[in-house]
């Protein structure tokens, strides 16, 4: 199994690196929309954690690392200009 994030210009190089080291792909599928709607049920928890347990000077670049509402990272998902997907492999 691997999943990860890419810019939507990426992900067909994804593709070639994997077979090409070999690898049979068995699934591929784009699961953006699942994972903002993830990200979307758990901002809050994750602010407050931040908020609750990091500096102030820190806070907002723990807050992208978590991929909150305000972040690039959600964003760029969001907009879909970037897409989270998953792939499942055989070597």
């Amino acid at each position: 199994m691997f999943a990860d994030f890419r810019s939507k210009d990426e992900i067909d190089n994804i593709k070639i690196y994997l077979e090409s080291s070999g690898f049979k792909i068995l699934k591929f599928e784009i699961i953006t929309d699942n994972v903002v709607k993830a990200m979307d049920l758990d901002n809050e928890r994750k602010l407050t954690l931040i908020k609750q347990n990091a500096s102030k000077y820190l806070q907002e670049l723990l807050s992208w690392f978590a991929g909150c509402q305000e972040s690039p990272i959600y964003k760029a998902l969001k907009n879909r200009d970037a897409e989270y997907f998953c792939y499942v492999l055989q070597k």
